[in-house]
């Protein structure tokens, strides 16, 4: 067997270790991630407070966050 095919069979296995490996780290940081999300929306869910509006009623609007665009003509 010539040495390069040797060399090359093996770098062919590692980067085919390496592809396995990257993949089931992929797979784990998406199942963290989503398990982190379910925490965080239990945790909010668990704070907040339904409000039960109705057509008619008076509700006070913040407008802290409201933002106008301006056009000239």
């Amino acid at each position: 067997m010539h040495p390069s095919t040797n060399i090359s069979q093996e770098v062919t296995e590692h980067l085919i270790n390496l592809t396995y490996k990257r993949q089931k780290a992929l797979e784990q940081a998406k199942a963290a991630l989503s398990l982190a999300a379910e925490r965080i929306k239990w945790y909010y869910d668990q704070k907040v407070q339904s409000i039960p509006f109705k057509v008619g009623n008076k509700v006070l609007l913040s407008l802290k966050n409201y933002q106008t665009i301006v056009t000239t003509v």
